[in-house]
């Protein structure tokens, strides 16, 4: 369906609207359903987005797209888009809809004591939004729209990506490693390509054999042959089974406190003198000695973790060892998985956790609150989203779908999806687009 000139091969949701592919009306885009900011090319077709395509990105998803970025577009479309602005009664639930001069009546005297104003943000919109928020409402007075755990891992993160002294590689980078450590992270959930780029693993291993009986590279079959029998050095250390175990030479199932022992055993095994070893079980210990001693024989080894266990001590962990294995002289790498499409530029940002805007508001520190396209139901305990909302005095949301935090909102301002607006994010190794 990617390559068909005439569109006899398509797929259910392009069906669902469908329409020659040279009437579409296609621009380059960035998708925005997790942080690697693989390249798309977005059709529209009479005000509606029918189908999303692969842009060729030779370091980021290169030919490919998953199904996430390929199918998930439906939402630019839904029934439940804001489309103009809203605004509700204080104790009612009747919403109206308000005119051109009514907006800007409503929005004006709230915002005339910035003294009383803070911005919450979101890691699904564009660094532009984002930043047009902090000036409004200043740098001190906005926050990130994370909870007190996700902020925490968003700040390792960072951290780790600004003070490494080891490369983070770009997307297709990844399936060039030799020997791969995964601490704590279901990249099938949360990197579905980088995902894919790991499974290529076996089939370079395989290729790199397949010379020693003489067989060409474009042999195909005969490769996948070989393949069968191989697995990939991939060692995989998550909470839960995944659907990548089956690729590891190893895979450990246990709980976010025990993968960081497990992480400390590794960077013991690798520096006896330097680090001391935690206590483990028997099989654990030799575990971590294997995978310490089959990153040091590697060449480009590679360390993935992210944020998908909420621990940043996890995180630490996995830095440590890669910035290990550099000082051993290895061309070591990590690699940081991170859940939204701009969540590393809203950590760059600088900014503050949704707890102190709680506090901010509960102190009466603050009396509006200006939200943008973020559901804080998603983020924090329902009790205290509902007790900020309550105490406040004019809440304003700006949004492209009703959420259960728009539901609550004074006024509720309708904002463009990705297919509709130009923007900048950042995705996960640092990238802007």
């Amino acid at each position: 369906m990617e390559i068909c000139p005439t569109g006899v091969f398509t797929d259910k949701t392009f069906k669902a609207h469908f329409t020659r592919k040279w009437d579409l009306q296609t621009a380059p885009a960035v998708c925005v359903h997790c942080g690697l900011g693989c390249n798309i090319i977005a059709g529209e077709r009479y005000g509606e987005l029918r189908r999303v395509r692969n842009r060729y990105h030779h370091q980021v998803n290169g030919y490919f797209l998953c199904d996430r970025g390929r199918f998930g577009y439906e939402f630019v479309n839904s029934p439940q888009r804001v489309r103009q602005p809203l605004a509700r009664s204080r104790g009612q639930q009747v919403t109206r809809s308000l005119a051109e001069g009514e907006i800007a009546q409503m929005a004006s005297a709230p915002l005339r004591d910035q003294t009383k104003i803070i911005g919450i943000g979101s890691p699904r919109a564009s660094l532009e939004s984002n930043f047009a928020l902090r000036m409004l409402v200043g740098t001190d007075r906005f926050f990130a729209g994370l909870s007190e755990r996700e902020f925490a891992c968003l700040e390792t993160g960072c951290r780790i990506l600004r003070q490494s002294p080891v490369a983070t590689p770009a997307l297709q980078g990844v399936g060039l490693a030799d020997v791969v450590l995964i601490l704590g992270e279901d990249v099938t959930q949360t990197a579905p390509l980088m995902a894919l780029n790991l499974r290529r693993m076996r089939y370079r291993r395989a290729a790199s054999m397949a010379s020693r009986f003489q067989l060409p590279d474009w042999n195909d079959a005969a490769v996948r042959e070989i393949a069968q029998m191989q697995k990939a050095a991939l060692f995989m250390a998550t909470p839960y089974p995944t659907r990548l175990d089956d690729e590891a030479l190893h895979a450990v199932h246990a709980s976010p406190d025990d993968l960081v022992l497990l992480g400390s055993a590794v960077l013991a095994a690798l520096a006896p003198q330097a680090f001391p070893t935690p206590k483990l079980d028997s099989a654990m210990r030799r575990l971590a000695d294997e995978i310490a001693q089959t990153l040091l024989d590697a060449e480009n080894p590679l360390i993935i973790s992210g944020t998908g266990c909420g621990s940043p001590a996890l995180m630490e962990s996995a830095a440590n060892v890669a910035w290990c294995l550099s000082r051993k002289g290895r061309k070591a790498a990590v690699a940081l998985c991170f859940p939204e499409c701009n969540s590393l530029g809203l950590g760059l940002m600088g900014a503050q956790d949704l707890n102190a805007a709680f506090r901010a508001v509960q102190e009466g520190r603050a009396e509006t609150v200006v939200i943008l396209e973020n559901d804080l139901y998603r983020r924090a305990d329902d009790q205290k989203v509902d007790a900020m909302l309550q105490k406040a005095r004019q809440v304003i949301v700006i949004d492209h779908q009703q959420t259960a935090t728009a539901a609550r909102a004074d006024l509720l301002l309708p904002a463009a999806t990705f297919a509709e607006a130009a923007g900048t994010l950042v995705n996960s190794e640092g990238r802007r687009s």
